[in-house]
């Protein structure tokens, strides 16, 4: 996110401010302040984790059902058997998870849902380990039996940050560990140019009036698309947030994991294990470490 500025300059509207936001921005923009830990969009994420039928921070509970499920039985996870759940959100898999006798490490960088993390765990007697930390900066080795990154975030590290998790991942892992993770693809932007506005009284973004300005950019030869949210509020502060989605294909997967000294053992169209389809607008991944050389 871009720092905020004000939207009003010597009692005169800045158009020059907006007029700059409107420029296609660096696919490798990062975000300057703790998005995901900002007080306001924090607890909106947390709710929207929390709520049981939408797909929206989280998959919906009944997926993750089906998700936890699937990989227990495909991953043939044994009682003890130890995992780490990389952005973990308020606990919705590593609950899951330890209730069927693995013991659960979970890292997330919004401290409001590690927050809520603990005390659930607490609350119910469960031995759940969480951590609030980024994981680009976690540093295991030899580990864990299984690592997981759910809900397509590793589209959005930038490539640099991106390899040097992979590289984290491929080190925490013991010998024969496996690591889970999900992607989208192309087929997952039926809109590949957007652009659209509206106004809230409080919303998402902010708990007060403020008005939203949504576009979405294309780098074709990246494979990269990126939303960007101007927020103009009633303070008259303007802050831009660029959300990055890198978008992969199944030979694209292959490449980066054998880069990374990963043999993939899976492909599916989803982590509950749907059988690959060509046109899948998700991809689920299972890779088993075979060296630690980048």
């Amino acid at each position: 996110m871009k720092r905020n500025k004000n939207l009003i300059l010597n009692n005169k509207i800045n158009l020059e401010l907006l007029l700059n936001s409107e420029k296609k921005p660096d696919q490798n923009v990062t975000n300057e302040e703790p998005f995901w830990d900002d007080p306001h969009i924090s607890q909106q994420m947390l709710e929207a984790h929390l709520n049981s039928e939408w797909d929206a921070a989280s998959y919906n509970h009944k997926t993750i059902d089906k998700i936890v499920e699937w990989l227990v039985k495909r991953l043939n996870l044994k009682e003890n058997s130890k995992i780490l759940d990389l952005g973990c959100g308020p606990g919705l898999y590593c609950t899951r998870f330890s209730q069927r006798g693995l013991d659960v490490v979970g890292m997330d960088y919004s401290s409001n849902s590690i927050s809520y993390a603990k005390t659930y765990a607490d609350t119910n007697g469960l031995n759940i380990q969480y951590i609030y930390q980024d994981y680009i900066t976690m540093d295991y080795s030899d580990e864990f039996d299984a690592i997981f990154l759910i809900y397509c975030d590793l589209g959005a590290l930038t490539d640099s940050k991106r390899d040097l998790l992979l590289e984290k991942i491929n080190k925490a892992l013991k010998p024969d560990g496996i690591f889970v993770f999900d992607v989208f693809t192309r087929y997952n932007w039926e809109q590949k140019s957007k652009r659209d506005w509206y106004l809230s009284e409080s919303g998402f973004w902010r708990p007060y009036p403020h008005l939203v300005l949504e576009q979405t950019f294309e780098y074709e030869e990246e494979n990269v698309y990126l939303r960007q949210y101007i927020i103009i509020d009633s303070k008259g502060e303007v802050s831009t947030y660029n959300l990055r989605d890198h978008y992969y294909s199944k030979q694209t997967v292959l490449q980066l994991m054998k880069k990374h000294g990963y043999q993939v053992q899976d492909i599916w169209s989803d982590l509950t294990g749907k059988t690959y389809e060509e046109n899948t607008k998700c991809l689920g991944v299972a890779a088993k470490r075979v060296s630690t050389d980048g």
